[in-house]
């Protein structure tokens, strides 16, 4: 797979739309705006693990593959309160052994942040406990239930069958 050119510039308009990743609360919306600028400029493949240090053939595309695989870090850990940046671990390691930082900087906040596995369903669960009806409003906040309990099983959480009385 090609690179990137390595004279990307990200337009600091379009990263300013991109709001600080603060925790589970702002996760979703953080989440689809990176996603979609690293995708704009055609970055997303060192994210995803498409692109790897290993598949490049020569010393001159690694040595691009490494830049921009830091670019494209940088600009990920911009986008995250420096609160939840203390807490995480992404220094630069060999490639070889490591293939991408900001895959896995990207995996640490979805297993954190992301409605999958243990903490996610956790979250959801805890978000859908505090929930509170609002008498004028009731339908929608009956609604909202339903989707917190929808991202639920979306997220493998298996709610009990109601018994029969």
């Amino acid at each position: 797979m090609a690179l990137p050119t390595s004279k990307v510039k990200f337009d600091t308009n379009l990263i300013g739309r991109i709001p600080i990743l603060t925790g589970q609360d702002n996760y979703d919306v953080w989440h689809l705006c990176i996603q979609t600028t690293l995708s704009a400029y055609s970055m997303w493949k060192f994210v995803d693990g498409t692109l790897t240090y290993t598949a490049q053939a020569d010393a001159a595309n690694r040595l691009k593959w490494k830049l921009l695989e830091k670019r494209v870090l940088g600009l990920m850990a911009s986008t995250i309160s420096d609160s939840l940046l203390t807490h995480m671990n992404y220094e630069w390691t060999d490639p070889v052994i490591c293939p991408s930082i900001s895959k896995a900087l990207w995996d640490i906040l979805k297993g954190l942040f992301g409605t999958v596995g243990i903490p996610g369903q956790f979250n959801l669960f805890y978000q859908a406990l505090h929930l509170r009806i609002d008498p004028e409003n009731t339908n929608s906040s009956i609604n909202e239930y339903h989707v917190h309990f929808q991202k639920l099983v979306e997220a493998g959480y298996n709610l009990p069958e109601p018994s029969a009385p």
